[in-house]
């Protein structure tokens, strides 16, 4: 919008006997930067695969029902969308979404971003065709691959899944493929595979599956099928005691939709980009103000509870771990 406009120069221009403009003058105007606003962010289509904003802010701060993550402000409970509302709308453009698919000798990259901070700056180079990691960096710094992921496995047997075809930990190719779209029988299989892995201990896959599916997601989102989308937010959208928050970064709108674990505590959400349709990250809210979250303590700097925090997404496929970092 040019400061030459019309209407802002008639309004900087009123002699001083009309110190108020016209209400047509402030309507005109007011849709004169509306339409600027959309315009000046448009959907940039290139290799890398979901959007990160600038990491420059930190606690929540609810404003308008949405929660604005601003520094140094405390964190009332933010007014929240309903949940099925927003899932509706994601389904409706989930079968638009194309698949990104890594070419047999291609890598998937990764890179995790949350406030700058709060949250380490996580690199990781996933094989194309197993899913496995090949390379992890935070902030910086090379870290070994072969930590037990998940906890309790090793990383023989991390191998041995991903060769006999792939799991909910490592969505392989194969694993994507032979997905059901069937929301329902998708529903049972992710159920079986979820609650075999018992972990330190056991599992409710009901309590809190959005939690599980953050892990799904964290690799597979670029390569979904149109179809198995549907499917996966449809699940998401039958699941009980859904919670969705509308989450601010930097000027940037997501829908944050998930559950709260078992002890009502934490809120552990996918983040969806309403633009694209993707998810693009996870968001973590504590309910209230001293609440423990035993399970995750490194989320949140100590004596922040009653804060958010999130982590964006950047996929991109790239031919080797030297790149594009």
């Amino acid at each position: 919008m040019s400061r030459h406009e019309p209407d802002l120069v008639a309004v900087r221009e009123l002699p001083p006997g009309r110190r108020e403009p016209t209400a047509e003058s402030v309507a005109r105007t007011w849709h004169a930067i509306s339409r600027h606003r959309v315009a000046v962010h448009p959907v940039r289509r290139t290799r890398w695969l979901a959007p990160v904003a600038a990491a420059a802010t930190v606690v929540a701060l609810a404003v308008g029902g949405a929660v604005v993550l601003a520094p140094g402000r405390p964190t009332p409970v933010p007014a929240a969308p309903n949940p099925q509302e927003v899932m509706a709308r994601l389904i409706e453009q989930a079968g638009h979404v194309p698949a990104e698919p890594v070419p047999p000798g291609m890598l998937l990259y990764r890179r995790s971003e949350g406030p700058e901070g709060w949250q380490e700056v996580r690199e990781t180079w996933f094989d194309g065709q197993t899913a496995l990691p090949l390379r992890l960096r935070v902030d910086g710094v090379d870290r070994p691959v072969d930590a037990p992921y998940p906890p309790g496995s090793t990383a023989e047997e991390n191998r041995r899944v991903a060769a006999a075809g792939g799991s909910w930990y490592f969505p392989t190719p194969r694993w994507l493929a032979d997905l059901p779209t069937d929301p329902a029988v998708l529903r049972a299989r992710l159920d079986e595979e979820i609650g075999s892995y018992t972990g330190p201990g056991p599992v409710d896959p009901e309590a809190h599956l959005t939690n599980h599916l953050l892990t799904t997601f964290a690799t597979a989102e670029p390569r979904l099928s149109p179809q198995a989308r549907v499917a996966f937010y449809e699940v998401i959208a039958d699941l009980d005691g859904l919670v969705a928050r509308e989450v601010v970064v930097d000027g940037h709108r997501y829908q944050a939709v998930g559950q709260r674990e078992p002890a009502g505590e934490l809120l552990t959400a996918l983040l969806f980009d309403p633009a694209s349709g993707r998810v693009v990250g996870e968001y973590h809210e504590y309910a209230e103000r001293g609440a423990r979250v035993p399970s995750t303590p490194a989320r949140f700097p100590p004596g922040t509870a009653g804060a958010s925090s999130y982590l964006l997404w950047t996929f991109a496929v790239v031919p080797g771990t030297d790149q594009p970092g």
